[in-house]
């Protein structure tokens, strides 16, 4: 009867647990960066990404949201589910692009790995095209994600 009812303690907690973590990765999927983009954390870092048309870019900040220098850099994009696999390369400070061929759908996702210069490769997901919490793709035209908030 005790190990009845351990078990079920244990249940009961990995269910709040699993229900308590979807429920905070979902905040982080709708954060937005300075640059109007999608913000996840990736390891001992941000990163922020926007699609513009068919050019994604993505911005590295370190946890403080300090930028981190793209230079040396290299990334890959693979848009999920389609055959689209686009190289990103510095751009900008902290910034790499790249552009390629991809349909923008709705719950469309994006896997990107960014290697820095002396570091391990960190791996994200994203969700650009998703609509915000009203329906509506935050006032943006099809296709982009995110702009800055006004």
């Amino acid at each position: 009867m005790t190990a009845l009812r351990t078990l079920t303690a244990l249940v009961v907690l990995l269910f709040a647990t699993a229900i308590l973590a979807a429920d905070g990765h979902r905040d982080k999927d709708d954060e937005h960066g300075p640059n109007g983009g999608q913000l996840v954390d990736s390891g001992s870092m941000h990163l922020e990404l926007a699609v513009k048309g068919q050019e994604l870019m993505l911005w590295v900040f370190d946890r403080a949201n300090k930028k981190i220098t793209s230079q040396g850099a290299s990334a890959t994009a693979t848009i999920v589910g389609q055959k689209s696999k686009i190289n990103l390369a510095p751009a900008g400070e902290n910034l790499l692009k790249g552009t390629g061929t991809f349909d923008a759908k709705p719950q469309g996702k994006v896997l990107i790995s960014l290697t820095l210069p002396g570091q391990p490769a960190q791996q994200a997901r994203f969700t650009p095209w998703h609509k915000d919490d009203h329906g509506e793709h935050a006032g943006h035209k099809e296709g982009d994600a995110h702009p800055k908030k006004k």
